[in-house]
């Protein structure tokens, strides 16, 4: 690394403070979005889908040459991720990190369990648990390329003086479809638990109306459809609901993503009811949903699909999301995805100041002045004094960290768009709940991996996709909530909560196999109440945000970059996280003047970001 510290580069100072890394899915696994006519098995769609980089590069060039012109632009403020601070390292420039906590990771965030913990597969993933890999064709995802390609560059330059940071990959079963073949049919056995009917998931997609949900009758409508069909399940009328855009991202990803952004002004709910609505974009009447739902549809639709409570915001997000979680094969890390930032260690850990709490930015003579106080048993926001109060000034600062955090902060009078933003641009609530049993029963009942979805206060139960068959305890994902399920938890005692999920594990699996193999053992987080997080796990837009304060948070002011998932389209996902420090990256570098180094340093990644550097 030290070949890239050039003696011109001493006085430029930048400031990174906390790890940006999420991951999620807010969808059930779907066999619409693999196997349907809009899928990635459409060849033009993956070409399509290859060059969406090199599409929001260009969408953010005006951002970016208004930036780097400007003679008068100062020098300003804080945080971005450990792989911003690892690009601007290599480029020669002295980097500080700012952690809040005593370790990295953010949202990226595995808990050991403290029994047995020396077993690899005894732990949690509080945050990111998985990352979309390949399509069913054995193409890998376009926009996600980038994670896989930092995990190889990261054991690439590990592998000789620090093989214990080699970050190894395994497989992620998703779904327990992903399994099936004709001689394993027998293993589909995850299951769908829906008004007290309780199925598998292979028995429930087969047969989409024995749910309880209502189906709805098209009447005089039936004429666009097949004659023979009288009745649609709200699976089918989502699918025909969100169909169209899907096949429009595939096909393109600029122009679906020009035609859907005309409908940010409105939350899923409005589209699905069918009323003409303006546009966001252009003013114009738009359609909505040709087949207008009454909001018993709606509900049933939020509840099967989603989480209590998304249908509210933004039908853009909404398919943005939905879009993102198309992928067929997945992977994750074994031993916990916080081996990834950990794999940065070796080259940034004496750059970053643990335990700091930034309190302050501020413009000083066109640099930025950053205060901040140690973090003692864990006060982040002490009452100032000269004895606690530290401060330092820095050329660039790059804030990461979610606006719940930055909120907190005293800021410089940044424009009327960007302080909106840190101030309205919503994030979602999550919840998880885990536990640990003696062995793993549900591999018994011939569930090996994937998912139970369920309207329980559980709603969602994942089976770990490793140690399959071994022996011994195992930790379950009892419970993984979003928004509205979340929030619902929260009000409860920790005991209470894991006596409430045992409970409802018990109504999933129907029998007491659940409480007799319970060790007693768990971990429960909750996002929205997360110091660190600012109120919670990612951003998920409200109607309106995408268009109206996103272009004024990422554009530069008083050389302040802020970056993170929360200003990428692909919200809760890492890629969204490395994309916008590769964004910030490239403006940092272009404006000091350094298009060839910017150029030479990205080279391991010209694959993926195509003609982002022209």
């Amino acid at each position: 690394m030290g070949a890239f510290l050039t003696q011109t580069l001493s006085s430029h100072r930048l400031i990174v403070m906390v790890f940006e890394l999420v991951s999620h899915g807010a969808f059930r696994p779907s066999k619409l979005s693999r196997d349907s006519p809009f899928s990635r098995s459409n060849s033009g769609g993956i070409r399509a889908r290859s060059r969406f980089y090199s599409d929001t590069y260009k969408e953010l060039k005006n951002i970016h040459a208004k930036y780097t012109e400007s003679p008068n632009t100062r020098p300003s403020d804080p945080r971005d991720s450990l792989f911003s601070a690892f690009l601007l390292n290599k480029a020669g420039f002295d980097v500080t990190i700012f952690e809040a906590e005593d370790h990295v990771g953010g949202r990226v965030k595995t808990h050991y369990l403290d029994k047995d913990s020396s077993d690899k597969w005894q732990y949690c993933e509080l945050g990111a648990m998985r990352l979309p890999w390949q399509d069913g064709n054995g193409n890998d995802i376009a926009e996600h390329k980038l994670v896989f390609m930092l995990i190889e560059q990261l054991n690439d330059m590990n592998k000789q003086d620090h093989p214990d940071r080699h970050i190894e990959l395994i497989d992620f079963i998703l779904s327990c479809d992903d399994l099936l073949t004709s001689e394993n049919l027998a293993f589909n056995r995850a299951l769908t638990y829906f008004n007290d009917i309780r199925m598998t998931n292979s028995k429930a997609g087969a047969n989409p109306g024995a749910l309880g949900f209502p189906e709805k009758s098209l009447g005089i409508m039936n004429k666009m459809y097949p004659p023979t069909k009288s009745k649609w399940t709200i699976q089918e009328l989502w699918g025909m609901a969100v169909q169209p855009f899907v096949k429009q991202l595939h096909e393109s990803f600029e122009d679906g993503k020009k035609h859907l952004f005309k409908y940010d002004g409105i939350s899923v709910r409005d589209y699905l009811r069918g009323d003409p609505v303006k546009s966001a974009t252009d003013g114009g009447m738009l359609e909505t949903f040709h087949i207008p739902l009454e909001e018993k549809f709606i509900s049933s639709i939020e509840t099967f699909n989603s989480a209590t409570g998304l249908f509210r915001l933004a039908f853009t997000e909404t398919i943005l999301d939905y879009f993102t979680f198309q992928a067929s094969k997945w992977k994750t890390i074994s031993g916990g995805l916080s081996r990834l930032p950990q794999a940065f260690l070796p080259y940034l850990e004496e750059k970053i100041k643990f335990k700091s709490s930034v309190q302050a930015l501020e413009e000083i003579e066109g640099k930025v002045k950053v205060t901040y106080v140690g973090v003692i048993k864990d006060k982040m926001f002490p009452v100032l004094t000269p004895e606690n109060t530290k401060e330092d000034v820095f050329n660039h600062v790059i804030v990461t960290c979610p606006l719940g955090v930055v909120r907190r902060w005293r800021l410089p009078k940044f424009n009327f768009g960007k302080t909106m933003a840190i101030r309205t641009l919503n994030y979602n609530n999550s919840a998880k709940i885990f536990l640990q049993f003696k062995q793993r029963f549900w591999e018994d009942r011939k569930i090996k991996g994937g998912a139970s979805s369920t309207d329980l206060k559980i709603r969602t139960v994942v089976y770990p996709s490793y140690g399959l068959e071994s022996d011994g305890y195992s930790v379950l994902l009892a419970s993984y909530t979003w928004a509205n399920d979340a929030t619902r938890w929260g009000g409860s005692t920790k005991e209470d909560v894991i006596e409430l999920a045992l409970r409802d594990l018990e109504m999933l699996h129907n029998g007491d196999v659940v409480r007799r193999n319970y060790t007693g053992n768990s971990a429960v987080h909750y996002w929205s109440t997360d110091p660190t997080a600012g109120g919670g796990a990612s951003a998920v837009f409200e109607p309106g945000q995408f268009t109206s304060w996103l272009p004024d948070l990422i554009e530069p002011e008083y050389n302040i970059h802020f970056a993170g998932e929360h200003t990428d389209v692909h919200h809760s996902w890492i890629v969204g996280a490395l994309n916008s420090a590769m964004y910030s990256f490239k403006n940092i570098m272009y404006k000091e003047g350094m298009e060839d180094k910017y150029n030479e340093i990205i080279k391991p990644y010209q694959d993926f970001l195509a003609d982002s550097s022209k």
